[in-house]
């Protein structure tokens, strides 16, 4: 069978730099950010030794003097041409030379060298010096040189620029004019690797002690506005290899793996694709000032070479605009970046993220994602294009927005919700009277808030399906003496009531979130969802798969949710969901508590449940029970057998009676 489908994912967050301006022209762009990889020409160069070190823009190379330097590919050069990069220099200690950058042997036609003479060289120290040799042209070394003795040492980062164009060579510090001579704008065609930071040679005496950020090299002579430009001026940007959007899933269900990327439409040059992983990124810097839109086609082909195709939308606003953008396509991920955006999606599944300001957001049809960013943020279509309920299982039917960081649990968010219309966190309480504490949690900033419009405070509007936010408002209580008490309310020290030993207090209450990375990486982690009908509950039933509830005959064994899912119509693993979250309540022994009046089983530390919990529940335990690991100990041995006998996968596959089922949900492993 053929690939049928591909779905997309959303970077978390596109972010800009203010970089260098860049012009026309623009051949080979070397941001230096701790590589030396070509934004521009893919003409991708090697860093022997160069430590990263902030830059001018984001990070730059340091070069040691001793046998640090950048090796770039032979650069094809332009009769006319300009070379620019920023420099910082400490100190130029010496007699003799260091050299920045290097392209062919000093001594020889077609080439081009520049570098600075150290502050004890004769009578020229502390001055850059730039040599070109072009097929009729030799510069002597001091026709182009001047004097830098005033910026060594002031920590400020500084731009040297050379321009070559049929009217001969100049050379600029700063974007102000140096030196300049009537030689130069002849072929000239260098050999070999272009070198930053020592000779080609690598002559010992003759490395660079500084450092380096941006070389840009155009096959122009830029002018001298633009010259000074390009050292006065910076412009938002977002840097090559920025990651956009991702394949996440391929429907294919005789190849669930082995799959490779590629694009049939690269809209123009401006996106390429990870053959392994899907990951769709820029193939060069983009200008965040300027407003993109269009679309491009993944290709994927499987082990058995079939292949399937897939257009998706992109959308990517400006940073300091107030932008308004329609989704070039019916699925689409659009980036609002700065300023108060007007984003409205295409008819299937969309991914909006409005960035800094005001944003409005309409999903349109479909089954659209929403991220959560800065300022007054208003989406007046939530749930609108729905294709499934908010409580089948799978958070991939409907709209989506991941609030779980932002709220321990929905009465929380319900709250919210409630005092003034506005998601804000300004609730003090939730919806059961307890007092509400965010310091914990993700917050919204003093200028941010999300606005849903026509939305209620309840299940009707927010769901764990389209919020993430663990769903203990609905109904999941626990017995205890008095009553009872919504999960989230319970403490180390409670008393609940048990099946056999009557009130016993907890000893340990455990969560462990997990993502849609976390469940695309362990597919096995996904819960399993049991349909109301089929338990004669009083709603649809999430559990984690490993969870045993009491059932078997007479109702006294322990059965895991997964294997109950495999025999029972109306029980299914819960593949869509995004994330999820699970609840562990432990006691001095196995126990079977009252989950909404039903019997399931209490956090059992066996092998396999001990190395689900996350490392830092595991330390809790440790603390709290260190004999269970102790070499050697084993569960039976070291917390007692289980409350009831566990019954092993089943050996065959049929529907249960309806007396070995439970009637509500288990509220151990809580999975919404």
């Amino acid at each position: 069978m053929n690939p049928t489908d591909l779905e997309f994912i959303p970077n978390d967050m596109l972010e800009t730099e203010d970089r260098t301006v860049m012009h026309s022209g623009l051949t080979n762009l070397f941001h230096l950010d701790g590589d030396a990889g070509d934004s521009a020409g893919s003409n991708n160069g090697t860093v022997y030794g160069a430590t990263t070190v902030a830059g001018r823009d984001g990070d730059a190379l340091s070069f040691d003097e001793t046998d640090d330097y950048v090796s770039i590919p032979d650069v094809e050069m332009n009769n006319e041409f300009t070379i620019t990069f920023q420099f910082r220099i400490d100190e130029n200690d010496g007699s003799l030379f260091q050299y920045l950058y290097s392209h062919g042997d000093i001594n020889s036609t077609n080439s081009i060298n520049i570098f600075l003479t150290e502050n004890a060289h004769g009578t020229d120290p502390d001055v850059m010096r730039t040599v070109i040799r072009d097929e009729n042209d030799t510069l002597d070394n001091f026709a182009l040189q001047f004097d830098v003795s005033s910026i060594i040492g002031d920590g400020q980062w500084h731009t040297y620029t050379l321009t070559v164009d049929a009217t001969g060579s100049t050379v600029y510090l700063d974007g102000v004019e140096q030196n300049s001579s009537t030689a130069g704008g002849d072929a000239i065609n260098p050999t070999g690797d272009v070198i930053l930071g020592s000779r080609s040679d690598f002559d010992a005496d003759r490395y660079y002690g500084g450092e380096m950020d941006t070389l840009q090299i155009y096959d122009r002579a830029l002018t001298q506005s633009e010259v000074t430009a390009t050292h006065t001026d910076t412009a938002p940007t977002i840097a090559a290899g920025t990651i956009v959007a991702s394949v996440s899933e391929v429907t294919d269900p005789d190849n669930p793996t082995g799959h490779t990327y590629s694009l049939t439409d690269d809209a123009g040059g401006k996106f390429v694709i990870d053959p392994n992983t899907g990951d769709i990124s820029l193939a060069a810097d983009h200008d965040a000032d300027t407003l993109f839109s269009d679309t491009i086609t993944v290709q994927v082909t499987d082990p058995d070479t079939n292949t399937y195709t897939e257009t998706l939308g992109i959308a990517i606003g400006t940073e300091s605009g107030n932008d308004t953008m329609t989704g070039p396509h019916d699925q689409n991920v659009m980036y609002g970046l700065g300023g108060d955006d007007d984003l409205t999606g295409g008819s299937g599944d969309d991914t909006l993220d409005g960035g800094a300001g005001n944003d409005s957001l309409t999903g349109g049809s479909g089954n659209d994602v929403f991220a959560v960013s800065t300022g007054h943020d208003t989406i007046s279509d939530f749930n609108t294009g729905n294709t499934g309920a908010l409580d089948d299982g799978d958070s991939s039917n409907n709209d989506f927005i991941d609030l779980s960081g932002h709220y321990d649990h929905l009465s929380e968010l319900y709250a919210d919700q409630a005092d003034d219309g506005i998601l804000n966190q300004s609730n003090t309480t939730d919806t059961f009277g307890n007092a509400v504490d965010y310091s914990d949690n993700t917050q919204f900033g003093a200028g941010d808030s999300l606005t849903f419009s026509g939305a209620s405070a309840d299940r009707s509007s927010f769901t764990t399906e389209n919020t993430g936010v663990v769903c203990f408002t609905a109904g999941t209580a626990i017995r205890t003496p008095r009553g009872s008490r919504p999960i989230e309310t319970l403490r180390p020290g409670d008393l609940v009531c048990t099946l056999d030993n009557g009130p016993q207090p907890v000893c340990w209450i455990g969560t462990r979130r997990l993502d849609h990375a976390d469940l695309q990486l362990h597919p096995n982690w996904r819960p399993v969802l049991f349909k109301r009908e089929v338990l004669g509950a009083s709603r649809d039933l999430m559990l984690s798969p490993q969870h045993r509830i009491l059932a078997g005959p007479g109702g006294q064994r322990l059965m895991a949710a997964k294997h109950l899912a495999r025999q029972m119509p109306g029980a299914r693993i819960c593949n869509g969901i995004r994330q999820v979250t699970y609840i562990h309540l432990m006691f001095e022994q196995h126990q079977i508590i009252f989950a909404e009046d039903t019997p399931a089983e209490s956090f059992y530390p066996g092998p396999m449940a001990l190395r689900a919990v996350s490392c830092r529940n595991r330390a809790e335990l440790a603390a709290l029970f260190p004999q269970l690991f102790r070499p050697g100990a084993s569960a039976v041995s070291a917390y007692g057998s289980p409350a009831r006998p566990v019954v092993a996968q089943p050996a065959q596959a049929r529907r249960p009676a309806p007396h070995m089922l439970p009637t509500a949900f288990l509220a151990q492993h809580l999975a919404f």
